[in-house]
């Protein structure tokens, strides 16, 4: 892994990084999988499927999967032993996640005004 641009991105403990490397191994089969399927489903429908959309469509697919099998993994909190150290620490979780979500809201209006669409409401156009 040392000669390849990914060490820079993972984690250093050798654990986390395998385990990273593994999710984004299963990322990747299952959006070749996803992009096969719709090049056969839009040739036996006339769909136009703009390439950037889909571009940006993988894209996020890889980083969303990924993000989300390591926090659903657990492997970040390495030091949560008990019960009620796991109730805590999932309770500043999702503490700064709200934190970070209404922040981001706060911006959003900010920078975009009031959403007229659920697209502008989720901050992706």
């Amino acid at each position: 892994m040392k000669h390849s641009f990914l060490h820079v991105f993972l984690p250093k403990d050798e654990y986390k990084r395998m385990r990273v490397v593994r999710f984004l191994a299963e990322a990747a089969v299952i959006l070749a999988i996803m992009l096969i399927l719709t090049v056969l489903i839009s040739s036996w429908f006339a769909w136009s499927l703009d390439g950037m959309l889909l571009a940006f469509a993988a894209f996020s697919f890889i980083l969303i999967y990924t993000y989300l099998r390591y926090i659903l993994s657990g492997i970040e909190f390495t030091d949560v032993i008990n019960k009620e150290n796991y109730s805590k620490t999932k309770r500043n979780l999702r503490k700064r996640a709200i934190r970070f979500g209404a922040i981001f809201f706060i911006v959003l209006l900010l920078i975009r005004g009031i959403p007229n669409s659920w697209i502008d409401f989720m901050g992706i156009y």
